[in-house]
């Protein structure tokens, strides 16, 4: 199981305490507005086996310090540069991106599915990415999400390509055309 930023919460819901893997962005650990104090409380004293720690730039130590902050823990840490991030959407979609507006690169849900389809994921199915959201299931703040549109279009693309895409989500699946998962 892969969860991104404080989506490990409503995991460890559904009982699974612990996920395997973990894609963070950089913001919510420093920053001190009400969603990053709400994500960094969400997490405190919780555990991921492998850490990904998407755009963090200021070094292995720094970022260590920073998790060390709120009590959260990981077996093992993979800092994951921006040039990482747009070759995944490249080798995935054959999308090439500069990233440099925040509006045109996928969401770190999004780039979670791009990861888990390079890793030869048979299947992947997503639960709380939802294009049409806004805010985080963690936090009272409401952000809005700025990946909207992207985000749709590389789930178009996916989904276009044949990948094994499904959601949990029945609001989700219609919104998006994604076929739902029912289990077996």
């Amino acid at each position: 199981m892969l969860t991104v930023n404080a989506s490990q919460i409503t995991a460890q819901k559904w009982g699974l305490a612990v996920p395997d893997m973990t894609f963070m962005q950089f913001s919510p650990i420093m920053n001190t507005d009400l969603h990053g104090q709400e994500f960094r409380q969400a997490l405190r004293g919780k555990h991921t086996r492998s850490l990904y720690a998407l755009l963090w730039s200021d070094g292995e130590v720094a970022l260590e310090k920073s998790l060390d902050s709120f009590a959260y823990s990981f077996d093992d840490l993979h800092i994951v540069n921006r040039y990482e991030r747009m070759a995944l959407l490249d080798k995935v979609c054959g999308i090439k991106t500069t990233e440099v507006d925040v509006r045109r690169k996928c969401s770190n849900g999004i780039n979670a599915v791009l990861f888990a389809f390079y890793h030869g994921a048979p299947a992947v199915i997503i639960s709380g990415i939802n294009p049409s959201s806004a805010g985080h299931s963690y936090s009272s703040s409401e952000l809005p999400r700025l990946h909207v549109e992207t985000d749709r279009q590389i789930i178009k693309m996916i989904l276009s390509r044949g990948l094994p895409l499904f959601t949990s989500d029945a609001r989700v699946s219609k919104e998006n055309n994604i076929p739902l998962w029912t289990p077996q």
